[in-house]
């Protein structure tokens, strides 16, 4: 009983932190949203990203940090104590979203790499003006230019693409893929995949997921457009192209890739896409709210070392355990 009422209190624990903590990041996000919109692409994309991430984090820490040594220092070895039906469910559902996050990651990662084995089967290496990894042609009838992998990243392009940009679309395109390589846009996408799914009856970050999947192909857009307001308008010009080359029976969904031009992307993101390189040359506001989600974050991981190391509030904690498990 004592390691079971220990993992219950660990597990439900979890989800309840990480439901309050996530409603709270959803909450504030909502806000600041409209004033970020003035921002740059990345920094907004990097201020998502951590709203997203953080809550997961300083759950998962609280519990490892305070609340095992608390129960562990205080609870006696032989407990009387019964766990009850509602702590076990929200054990039960917490136990079932890290099993959900486990398998769908892994059906991800299969159907990517599968995917990916199948492009380089019938690819063709080819050498890219400006790109310094390994780069294939392929055949596809989407019009697929995509940075695929983490640790061994590879780009695909589609053979009508390579025919239908100009050599100054082309690189304008390619900057864009690289953007998402620059800001690991890739391990990103698992990370935050992930936390949506190992606590999946919590529905407070989605509208994070989709601000952030909008924000990163800004932000790589943006990437691009360094280069000058010329290849920020060949950018757009290539999306357009390819915009005209896609239909929905030539999908091809990578979902752990990085697209120029992702397959399930809506019209009202691809117009803002192109509207905001229309306006390259407008000067955007750059904030680096993250740092301060994440001092945040050291912050309170700090605070837990320290009162993990107090027997008096490891006790308090316990006291309040002990209320818990009694209601």
């Amino acid at each position: 009983m004592y390691f079971w009422l220990g993992l219950c209190l660990s597990l439900a624990g979890l989800l309840l932190l990480n439901a309050a903590a996530s409603l709270i990041a959803a909450v504030v996000w909502r806000w600041l949203a409209p004033q970020t919109m003035n921002w740059r692409a990345q920094d907004r994309s990097r201020t998502i990203f951590a709203f997203r991430i953080a809550p997961v984090i300083g759950a998962t820490l609280f519990i490892g940090v305070f609340l095992l040594p608390a129960y562990l220092t205080h609870e006696p070895a032989h407990t009387n104590e019964n766990v009850g039906w509602p702590m076990s469910l929200f054990a039960f559902l917490t136990f079932a979203g890290f099993s959900l996050a486990v398998w769908r990651g892994l059906t991800a990662w299969r159907a990517t790499r599968r995917l990916a084995q199948s492009w380089l089967r019938a690819a063709s290496p080819i050498s890219l003006a400006g790109v310094n990894l390994p780069a294939f042609v392929v055949r596809h009838p989407f019009p697929v230019l995509a940075v695929v992998g983490v640790i061994r990243p590879r780009l695909f392009v589609a053979e009508q693409i390579l025919t239908a940009l100009t050599q100054e679309e082309l690189a304008a395109a390619l900057g864009h893929e690289l953007g998402h390589l620059v800001t690991h846009d890739n391990l990103k996408r698992i990370l935050l995949r992930a936390c949506s799914d190992a606590l999946t009856i919590v529905p407070f970050g989605r509208s994070l997921d989709r601000d952030w999947a909008e924000s990163a192909e800004c932000a790589a857009d943006e990437h691009a457009a360094q280069a000058g307001f010329d290849t920020s308008l060949d950018l757009a010009s290539a999306l357009l192209k390819i915009t005209r080359l896609a239909t929905p029976e030539s999908r091809a969904d990578l979902p752990l890739g990085a697209y120029l031009l992702h397959p399930t992307e809506d019209r009202d993101m691809l117009a803002r896409r192109v509207r905001q390189l229309a306006q390259g040359a407008r000067q955007r506001v750059s904030y680096r709210l993250d740092l301060a989600v994440w001092a945040g974050l050291v912050s309170f991981i700090l605070l837990l070392a320290g009162a993990a190391s107090q027997t008096s509030a490891t006790a308090i904690l316990h006291q309040v355990l002990e209320r818990i498990v009694a209601i």
